[in-house]
């Protein structure tokens, strides 16, 4: 039946198919992928998130908007990392940016013996911490 609600509000993005919506996230960084599936209420982590697991060797949030880095805290770290199993899959993780970042977020990797390289920067690489 044709909802007239619908009519007025279109098509929004997560009234496609999991499977439509995983494909589309194929296009996008890993990091943007993971962002993109934890946003998104109604769309299948698992199925958004690839279970290649080459795919979370390195997760660099600098690739991100400052802006977007800046609003990210622990929770939203710690379910990524949870989600994607980053405790046997991360090698390298990049938190360049994400000022609100306090620690308790990284839980998941305890006990990794996969994870070689955390950088916690707040500037990215040749950025002045000045800004200007």
């Amino acid at each position: 039946m044709y909802n007239k609600r619908r009519r007025k509000e279109g098509l929004q993005l997560l009234d496609l198919p999991d499977n439509a919506l995983a494909h589309v996230a194929t296009y996008l960084s890993n990091v943007s992928r993971a962002l993109f599936a934890i946003s998104s209420p109604s769309v299948s982590k698992l199925t958004v998130l690839s279970s290649d697991a080459k795919l979370w060797e390195t997760l660099d949030f600098g690739d991100i908007d400052k802006n977007l880095a800046e609003k990210l805290k622990d929770n939203d770290i710690r379910y990524i990392l949870d989600i994607i199993d980053a405790v046997n899959n991360t090698r390298c993780i990049k938190l360049t940016g994400c000022v609100n970042i306090i620690g308790s977020g990284l839980s998941p990797l305890r006990g990794s013996i996969v994870l070689k390289q955390l950088d916690l920067s707040l500037v990215g690489q040749h950025e002045s911490p000045i800004g200007f």
